[in-house]
């Protein structure tokens, strides 16, 4: 989706700008408003529904929330637009309330500054002031230093592992609690940017309502994959895996093998590497790409984000959704997906 899809969301974002001006107008002076002011708030109330959802994003909804896209690309210009309006330390306030606006459970605003310091998260109170250029994902991905270069190109996507809030509460120390995330940064003004995500477990194509074409189709050559090595065997699966015209190539989107010890066996289009040994390769972003995707094969499979050079956009780095599956005792296959594959 392009910056257009959520220039229609304009005048719900400015009409959920005005309520909530009036809601702190009132919150300051005291003065309950009047059955006209009420009237005429109850009138202006957006209409913002999630994919998934019942009732309008208020600070009534539900706090699961399935929603795609365009609704995530809106509720981070509401946010960027309350900064503008209301100034940053009103802003701030509001995104650190874990039931305000601009918090619903798994749906929540957190705010950077250029410096990569935290200066807003509902969930992260305690690391507030901190610089965080630096940190780490559990499997080594430098997400604020990847979604800080997108939001200071403006805005844009992103993707990244993450805790899920769990009784309120997210625990960064613990590597079983990750999980993927699609995000969406904005440059606010010079100094601030801010950003929201949404689990993929909750994630849905605003058009389809399921889970993204590009994300499903991966998945399911990995496990076509598994399937055809049980029933052909290794050798036959490893040749078809190399081939730029085989039935596990479909461009962009293709397989690759390797062993436990990070060997690689099988690529479609690295045939120079097959052979070799990867495991101390580290990608854009810090992650020690072949080394995590082992292990998580290795421990029954799954989702691992990570940087890579994109060679369809002149082998810049990108951040990439891969999955793998363990196809016995010996290699595991995956495969992956760019952002741009997506947006």
């Amino acid at each position: 989706m392009t910056k257009k899809s959520a220039i229609n969301f304009k005048g719900i974002i400015i009409a959920a700008l005005i309520v909530t001006a009036l809601i702190l107008s009132a919150g300051c002076t005291g003065e309950a408003p009047s059955e006209a002011e009420s009237a005429e708030t109850s009138a202006i109330t957006p209409e913002i529904t999630p994919a998934g959802a019942a009732e309008p994003l208020t600070e009534e909804t539900p706090e699961k929330l399935i929603i795609g896209e365009e609704e995530l690309v809106s509720f981070v210009d509401m946010a960027s637009q309350f900064a503008n309006e209301n100034g940053e330390e009103s802003a701030f306030a509001e995104y650190n309330k874990k039931d305000g606006i601009f918090s619903k459970g798994d749906l929540y605003i957190y705010a950077y500054d250029f410096e990569g310091v935290l200066l807003a998260h509902p969930y992260q109170q305690d690391k507030i002031g901190t610089d965080r250029l630096d940190w780490t994902t559990a499997n080594g991905l430098e997400f604020v230093r990847a979604a800080m270069d997108t939001a200071e190109n403006g805005e844009g996507y992103v993707m990244y592992m993450y805790p899920a809030p769990e009784s309120g509460i997210i625990n960064e120390a613990e590597s079983s609690e990750y999980i993927p995330k699609i995000g969406y940064v904005k440059k606010v003004n010079e100094n601030l940017w801010i950003g929201s995500g949404i689990y993929l477990r909750d994630y849905t194509d605003s058009k389809t309502g399921a889970m993204p074409e590009a994300i499903k189709n991966m998945r399911e050559l990995v496990e076509e994959t598994v399937q055809f090595a049980e029933k052909n065997g290794d050798e036959a699966t490893l040749k078809e895996i190399d081939l730029t015209d085989g039935q596990f190539t479909k461009g962009n989107l293709y397989d690759y093998a390797y062993d436990y010890n990070c060997t690689m066996l099988a690529h479609p289009y690295m045939p120079e590497k097959i052979g070799t040994n990867l495991k101390d390769y580290t990608g854009p972003y810090g992650v020690k790409v072949i080394s995590v995707l082992a292990e998580t094969a290795k421990n029954g499979g799954g989702y691992v984000v990570f940087g890579w050079e994109n060679p369809e956009n002149d082998n810049k780095p990108e951040l990439k959704l891969g999955y793998v599956k363990p196809v016995n005792d010996k290699w595991w296959v995956g495969s992956g997906v760019y952002l741009s594959d997506l947006y």
